[in-house]
């Protein structure tokens, strides 16, 4: 059996994207399919995408971190006010993803993929 806190759940979408949507971490259904919003926030976001005329297909999705948070979910992020090395090494490599790919718009989806981008809870 896998280790669900252990797998590593890669961010998915096309290198040219112009909408890059960052959400906070995989849940157990993402690690499961090996794939980001695939679970319940999966298909709110499947809604929301198909209001607007957004085809999933063309955004880059992604997580701060690529790890199921373990435990509290607070102190995964952040304990006694210091922020955690999982949660650094994500903000890194988010920092290296929007680089690379250079969408027009990203996205935070929850308030510690948004912290990175803008430093505000």
């Amino acid at each position: 059996m896998t280790d669900q806190y252990s797998t590593y759940v890669p961010a998915n979408g096309p290198d040219d994207a112009k909408i890059m949507l960052v959400g906070e971490g995989p849940g157990i259904d993402e690690v499961r399919e090996g794939r980001g919003f695939v679970g319940r926030a999966g298909k709110e976001l499947d809604k929301w995408l198909l209001a607007t005329g957004i085809k999933r297909d063309d955004c880059y999705i992604t997580n701060v971190t690529h790890y199921m948070p373990k435990g509290d979910k607070e102190k995964f992020f952040i304990d006694k006010g210091q922020l955690q090395p999982v949660y650094v090494d994500g903000i890194r490599e988010l920092v290296s993803d929007i680089k690379r790919i250079k969408p027009n718009v990203v996205v935070p989806l929850g308030n510690y993929a948004l912290y990175p981008l803008f430093g505000e809870w």
